[in-house]
């Protein structure tokens, strides 16, 4: 029977014709969902990582560092901000500006990969296979990879790779990625160093660590991206940016790149001034600075000064973006209080004074300092957590009696059987040329900790190791201790180190005795409240101007509840080479 076109039943010819327009879309986004997808949709809820993660707290209320200024001075007052994020550097290469990321389903393949840095590597998702989900386009393909180049191509650059798995909700980054031999469509894949990120935690690494950022820090949730400047809401975390130099780190960073005297460390927060107006700028301009209010800025990598890192994205338009960025300046900007955390500073153990949770272990010296030929000797400070749970460290750098106790504390965290050296340890503090004692504190009695004071000489490495002295093994009134082996003469000298474990005043008693037992000499030396000094020469000072061999220093302090370390070094006045005399 004929139809003349017309239905049979009114408007099914219409919902057929619907319907086979809406099944090829459906099937077409679940494809799609099947697929990676570059810059594709994060998974909810967003920001990415918990509300208190250290991205997504608000600063605007947090303390001010009293060395604000120094900081500023040192990154330039007058220097404006770029956007470090666009679409396309040119028409038809593979150059971008900017870093894409990528979101991949759960069942996207594992492939392995082999790190440069693969000690402070992850070689997969925690409690999963290892492996990270990188989509074959990224061998091969332009655009998937920091730098816009394809994986094998050979070419320089930083090459981030973010990867967001949305159903194992898990963030995947490695830095320096390249897939090997070049050129090769089934290279295999290497990186500088590789971090994962579990998206429901705020999992830190461990302190001394690096990831795919110099700071130990995730790369991705600090990233300018486009849907949310051009979104209806604020941008509700903080932004990743870069200087030009960095000395040492603090929280949430977890790894140094540098140790420029007076620069800012990594994990550094710059929040822009309250009182800057915004009014002038356009909407989207105007989200990504009051995120600069509201959340800050966090210093994560070495890099040209006030750059602020973005995704790519050929929607970005740079004639907009890069004069409003340049016309805030650096002096438009306050330090938040180095170290600050959304939940307050971490308690000391120690702050009421002695007691069951307070742990303290004394460094007699370290140093940050010239020596002669022109040498350079910093200190190494090496802890090994030897319980089974983690364990909060906070270390103070005391100085030397000319100096005071002014030092500020830094505080770590460091896993259960884990070791970590915090490299050049005064540097953390910011110091320029400095020396003196260093004090250790921790809830936890299960540390280990020493020292390495080195300069680098005769094609390795030179100095002397130190350990640390815990509390309990200070030299205390009414106790004497032995240096043996001390000898000045033409060869070799002795210089004597003395700390004060107590925050009151004391004396110490120091006695040069022969290997026959006479008393070659003897004096008192004051301490300042936690204080060091270095006696050069100890022999001398003591009177003696004789050479001396074999002899023995006696140490003991007169002072009711005095408590101190000390130790001797002979050093051979040909090379410098010190060796360290501990007391018995």
């Amino acid at each position: 029977m004929r139809t003349n076109g017309r239905p049979l039943v009114p408007g099914l010819a219409s919902t057929v014709a619907r319907a086979t327009l809406i099944v090829p879309l459906l099937l077409g986004a679940l494809g799609a969902q099947g697929q990676p997808v570059r810059n594709g949709a994060l998974p909810e809820p967003l920001p990415l990582f918990p509300s208190d993660n250290w991205w997504n707290a608000d600063v605007s209320a947090a303390p001010r560092d009293a060395n604000e200024a120094a900081i500023l001075a040192f990154i330039g007052a007058s220097k404006g901000l770029h956007p470090d994020f666009g679409g396309d550097a040119s028409e038809s290469g593979p150059d971008i500006y900017g870093m894409p990321y990528l979101v991949v389903p759960g069942s996207q393949p594992l492939e392995p990969v082999a790190f440069d840095y693969a000690d402070e590597s992850d070689d997969g998702a925690p409690g999963r296979p290892a492996g990270y989900p990188i989509p074959v386009e990224v061998k091969t393909q332009a655009k998937w990879l920091e730098g816009g180049y394809p994986g094998n191509s050979g070419a320089g650059g930083d090459k981030h790779l973010l990867i967001v798995d949305r159903d194992n909700r898990l963030l995947f980054e490695t830095w320096n990625t390249r897939c090997e031999p070049q050129g090769s469509p089934s290279c295999t894949w290497r990186a500088g160093s590789g971090a994962v990120f579990p998206l429901d935690s705020n999992l830190r690494r461990p302190d001394g660590w690096t990831s795919a950022d110099a700071a130990g820090l995730a790369v991705l949730p600090g990233l300018v991206r486009y849907d949310e400047a051009f979104g209806s809401g604020p941008i509700r975390h903080a932004l990743r940016f870069t200087v030009r130099a960095t000395n040492g780190y603090v929280y949430p960073a977890s790894h140094r790149a540098g140790n420029t005297n007076g620069a800012p460390p990594m994990g550094t927060r710059l929040r822009l001034k309250a009182s800057r107006d915004l009014s002038g700028f356009p909407a989207p301009v105007q989200r990504i600075f009051q995120a600069m209010k509201t959340h800050g800025l966090i210093l994560a990598d070495n890099g040209s000064d006030m750059y602020v890192q973005g995704t790519y994205d050929t929607r970005w338009d740079n004639d907009v973006l890069n004069p409003a960025f340049a016309s805030l300046k650096v002096g438009d900007f306050e330090v938040v209080q180095l170290g600050w955390q959304p939940t307050g500073l971490p308690t000391d153990p120690c702050e009421s004074g002695p007691g069951p949770s307070c742990n303290e272990w004394l460094l007699p010296s370290s140093a940050r300092i010239g020596g002669e030929g022109g040498a350079f000797y910093t200190t190494d400070l090496t802890v090994v957590n030897t319980g089974v749970t983690e364990a909060r460290l906070f270390v103070r750098f005391l100085g030397h009696d000319a100096d005071g106790r002014s030092g500020a504390d830094r505080s770590f965290l460091l896993a259960a059987g884990r070791s970590a050296t915090y490299a050049d340890v005064l540097g953390l503090f910011g110091s320029g040329e400095a020396w003196g004692a260093v004090q250790l504190r921790s809830a936890s009695p299960s540390l280990v900790a020493t020292s390495q004071t080195w300069t680098p000489g005769g094609g390795g490495t030179f100095g002397q190791s130190v350990p640390l002295v815990s509390e309990t093994e200070l030299i205390r009134s009414g106790t004497t201790r032995t240096i043996p082996a001390v000898r000045e003469d033409g060869s070799f000298r002795t210089n004597l180190i003395l700390a004060n474990g107590t925050g009151a005043p004391a004396d110490v008693d120091v006695s040069l005795v022969a290997e026959t037992g006479i008393v070659l000499g003897s004096r008192r030396w004051p301490l300042l409240p936690l204080g060091m000094t270095q006696v050069s020469r100890v022999v001398r000072e003591l009177g003696v101007s004789a050479d001396v061999s074999g002899a023995r220093l006696v140490v003991s302090t007169p002072t009711a509840g005095g408590a101190f370390a000390a130790y001797a070094s002979v050093i051979d006045a040909k090379t410098n080479d010190p060796r360290t005399l501990l007391p018995k």
